[in-house]
């Protein structure tokens, strides 16, 4: 019996998800800022963006909570020496971490929201929802093993959708942003349904790899508004409620949702869904799409395959950035017989943009330092004309980069030590700083682009009040 609980508990740290945790740069002088319900540890130069932390994590403290239980101080880290957008909480041990940089593109994370603000809110949640499910059997193996065996026992019956969706549906619902608001959000389970109709809920949460699938962000967005739209506010308090209590006990979250709404899993996946699909084929129908040729067709094996940044040239072959399950991330040359020829493979982007002009083609990418996991940095990538592919820039945090119309010019988004934006013109022969524009913190920038005839460049700015 005593091999037999060892056993178990070794499978369950094993299959527990992982603890974010990570080597940091060894920087002297931490800081930390203690309010009533968090300490907020920041290195130097982010004294700012920690007093901000502050201030929104304590103003969310209360709304966020599901119950009435509350935790202990909660430690949140700001991390500002690497080039990720990203945040996590994790209760092992129990902790969050923000990382500074905002990215530069207008990809899922980067809507309207102060960043700080956005951070605080979504991890926040998951913290609250971490202490709402510990209870029951996960709460005494808490106590027999510690916070790795309960986290890992409730992890393995609460989905992976219930805990995103439910935080993106607080971060949309508590600000005037939100990624709930923003149309492309969900833009590809809007076109898988109206392409291939309501599919089973093991398509949802599997994926698939010969169509493109909502991950579980998307897809838990919707399961928990609709549930709470149609259900009442407390439908997922009393369903994951119960199913934490008899975790690691198998069906027990989807008997749990049946018991509160009458309907099994799959049933209220396929509610939720034809529900979804007829509100937007009504927008649709009220909607007036321009007519439109298509220059680029899916591919002919039915495999995933995401063209992005679409380029027209003057001799009518598009250059883009495309990536898929069954290819490695490339930039392409698409002919206009169909014919697609590979110019340059890519490494990890945050990213989809590319550029290009008089044959240069430019991008950004994330390079790993491969001792410390927190530090990383974004640099420039470029093609030349004889078809040499290299660094343009070798260290710093440079996103975006956008090349002038006669290819001497580089403009990009660059994060500053000092966690400020700045918008800067590099040399595309040397990769030198040739021109920059700083601004304050809390400001963003984003996607900057030359007017045809090089004498300006428009970039996104915004900022608290605008």
């Amino acid at each position: 019996m005593k091999h037999c609980l060892s056993l178990l508990l070794l499978a369950l740290l094993m299959g527990s998800p992982a603890t974010g945790q990570e080597t940091r740069t060894p920087i002297f002088g931490w800081k930390s800022i203690t309010t009533e319900h968090f300490e907020v540890i920041f290195p130097p130069g982010a004294e700012e963006q920690a007093q901000r932390a502050a201030a929104s994590l304590e103003a969310i403290y209360e709304p966020l909570h599901i119950d009435s239980r509350r935790g202990r101080r909660l430690p949140v880290v700001l991390s500002s020496d690497g080039a990720m957008s990203n945040g996590y909480a994790t209760p092992m041990p129990r902790h969050s971490t923000f990382y500074l940089n905002p990215g530069a593109d207008w990809d899922d994370l980067n809507h309207t929201l102060n960043w700080v603000d956005m951070l605080a809110i979504h991890e926040y949640r998951h913290i609250t929802q971490f202490l709402h499910a510990n209870r029951g059997i996960p709460r005494v193996l808490g106590w027999l093993v510690g916070p790795v065996a309960a986290g890992a026992t409730y992890s393995l019956v609460l989905p992976p959708w219930y805990f995103e969706g439910d935080a993106v549906l607080m971060e949309t619902a508590l600000t005037e942003g939100g990624r709930g608001r923003r149309p492309a959000f969900d833009v590809d389970l809007r076109a898988l349904t109206a392409e291939r109709g309501v599919l089973s809920y093991d398509h949802y949460v599997s994926g698939s790899l010969k169509r493109p699938m909502p991950d579980h962000y998307r897809f838990g967005y919707h399961m928990v508004s609709y549930g709470r739209e149609h259900y009442g506010e407390r439908v997922w308090l009393e369903t994951t409620q119960r199913a934490a209590a008899w975790s690691p006990l198998p069906f027990v979250f989807p008997l749990s949702l049946r018991k509160t709404t009458g309907h099994a899993l799959r049933g209220f996946s396929a509610q939720m869904m034809h529900t979804r699909a007829a509100q937007w084929e009504e927008q649709r129908q009220k909607t007036f799409v321009t007519e439109a040729q298509d220059l680029v067709r899916p591919p002919s094996d039915g495999k995933a395959l995401f063209t992005r940044s679409p380029l027209l040239q003057p001799d009518g072959s598009v250059l883009a950035f495309q990536e898929g399950r069954a290819i490695a991330p490339r930039i392409v040359r698409i002919h206009p017989d169909g014919r697609t020829e590979v110019l340059a493979k890519t490494g990890f982007r945050l990213t989809t943009r590319i550029s290009a002009a008089e044959g240069l083609i430019v991008w950004d990418e994330i390079e790993f330092d491969p001792l410390r996991s927190s530090q990383s940095h974004s640099v420039i990538r470029i093609r030349r004309p004889d078809g040499s592919v290299g660094n343009l820039t070798e260290t710093g945090a440079l996103f975006s980069p956008s090349l002038s119309p006669d290819g001497r010019r580089v403009a990009a988004v660059q994060k500053t030590p000092e966690n400020t934006p700045a918008l800067v013109l590099l040399d595309t022969n040397s990769g030198e700083e040739i021109w920059r524009m700083d601004y304050p913190v809390h400001h963003w920038l984003r996607t900057p682009s030359w007017a045809r005839d090089g004498g300006s460049i428009v970039v996104a700015h915004l900022h608290d009040h605008e």
